[in-house]
């Protein structure tokens, strides 16, 4: 087994958790409103941008054949900016008849050179898609594809700008969504159907901000005292009755109560819960959702990177660290502290999970260092979770994993090759015949200019008989 070590963790994190700032770039052709009738897209960003933290920045851009700036980045503390955002989607009328990512990534990277740069802040664009790249004709599309390659792709890799794909539907080109992802270090997937929209959405929020989550265990959620927020998202149930949440000391909270504190959203399709210092203990949610997500806030936070994309096979150092960003706080509480990690793949399989070795404790402070291997290719995610006197963190990480690589591959097929993305190896020369081959240019090279000169030799030689000879006839 081959060992990548990656380092993960840089020293000296900030204390507060890096903000994102996001440029949705949505599809607007005709296709989407035969694919998407009853507008489940929208309800989609509805979901992600009620998701998003008020340090985070959102901002829409609409494309067809050409692209337009429907909202700017806006700061999701702003009070009116969700609301802006949900009016500006319901107008949204689609009607284009091409499709142009050209347009929409050259207006998106316009959009973030315009904008001030929030210190620590991760720059993403999202393409939201139910199509290919098509500019009418074949001429035009292969220019703006040769564009995109050879002219914004660059762009984007020196700016730090991750591109995110969305392929819905069937049809949509999550090949080439996927290269443009590779190129920038970002994700490609895919939903298939408008029903899957909402979920799809949801993963997008987590793959880009990657918040602490903690489990809801049938209708009970813990909070440990050091939470310092509690986030709620339930799905409506099969009856769309109202929601309830209870309390820890048996107290009802509807969306009606207003309670101190309580910022409780009820949305067609959606409930969207924040509470800030929520009382320790169990909660309860009283309905009839199956679909509910429980995330947190909290000083006591576990940090981590694992690449995106990694080979079947190959073993990942993963270095990661639980911190407590409190300096109130009891520096003991970290000490005893666990590591796992579980490895989950798309289909539902699940490895056994992975402890990792303590490596280092300090005041605030506690190192752990663990190695994951990818057995099996497709999408999966790495769950870690750090557990410790009363409490639990967990985060999860997307991961690719791609087919392993045999000893026969070589060199990388360029991005504008259309068979890059499926992996084809460029078969390399063997070194005995590129040195063979050399040898006998060489050889050849040789011969020639030997008979360059024997040629030149014996044409002086004949000249110079042929003058003795006239010489002599005088």
């Amino acid at each position: 087994m081959r060992l990548l070590p990656i380092l993960f963790l840089a020293l000296g994190t900030p204390a507060a958790v890096a903000s994102v700032d996001v440029m949705l770039a949505l599809d607007r052709s005709l296709s989407m409103a035969s694919n998407d009738p009853d507008r489940d897209s929208l309800k989609g960003v509805e979901v992600f941008s009620a998701l998003l933290k008020p340090d985070d920045e959102l901002g829409i851009i609409t494309f067809a054949e050409t692209a337009e700036l429907g909202v700017a980045g806006r700061d999701m503390a702003e009070a009116d900016a969700r609301t802006d955002i949900d009016a500006f989607l319901r107008e949204v009328v689609m009607d284009g008849k091409r499709t142009n990512f050209g347009a929409a990534l050259r207006l998106g990277y316009e959009t973030f050179a315009h904008q001030d740069v929030k210190f620590g802040a991760e720059r993403f664009l999202v393409l939201f898609t139910d199509g290919q790249l098509n500019l009418g004709a074949e001429a035009a599309t292969q220019a703006a594809r040769r564009a995109i390659f050879d002219e914004l792709l660059p762009l984007y890799r020196s700016a730090g700008i991750r591109i995110f794909g969305l392929a819905f539907s069937s049809e949509a080109d999550l090949d080439f969504l996927g290269r443009l992802a590779d190129s920038t270090n970002g994700r490609a997937f895919r939903a298939e159907k408008a029903e899957d929209l909402y979920a799809a959405f949801v993963q997008l929020f987590e793959q880009l901000d990657i918040p602490l989550t903690t489990p809801i265990a049938g209708d009970q959620i813990q909070v440990d005292e050091n939470v310092k927020g509690l986030e709620l998202l339930v799905k409506r149930g099969p009856d769309g009755g109202q929601m309830r949440l209870i309390d820890p000391v048996n107290q009802t909270l509807t969306v009606a109560d207003g309670r101190s504190g309580v910022e409780w959203q009820s949305f067609d399709d959606f409930d969207h819960i924040r509470i800030q210092d929520p009382q320790p203990g169990t909660w309860r949610l009283a309905t009839s959702s199956t679909d509910s997500k429980a995330y947190i806030e909290s000083d006591l936070d576990l940090e981590a990177e694992i690449p995106p994309r990694v080979r079947a096979g190959e073993g990942v150092t993963v270095e990661a660290r639980l911190v407590n960003h409190d300096p109130d706080g009891d520096s003991a509480l970290i000490e005893g502290a666990r590591l796992e990690a579980r490895i989950q793949s798309a289909s539902g399989w699940e490895q056994p999970p992975i402890s990792f070795e303590s490596v280092s404790m300090d005041d605030d402070a506690h190192d752990f260092r663990g190695t994951l291997l990818f057995t099996s290719m497709g999408d999966a995610r790495v769950e870690l979770t750090a557990r410790g006197r009363g409490f639990r963190r967990t985060k999860h990480y997307p991961i690719e994993v791609a087919a392993a690589v045999s000893a026969l591959d070589s060199v990388p097929a360029n991005d504008q090759d259309p068979k890059a993305k499926g992996g084809e190896p460029i078969p390399a020369t063997p070194p005995e015949q590129s040195a063979a081959v050399t040898l006998l240019f060489a050889n050849a090279l040789i011969l020639a200019l030997l008979a360059l000169i024997l040629g030149a030799w014996w044409w002086r030689r004949c000249r110079m008989a042929d003058r003795d000879e006239s010489d002599l006839d005088v």
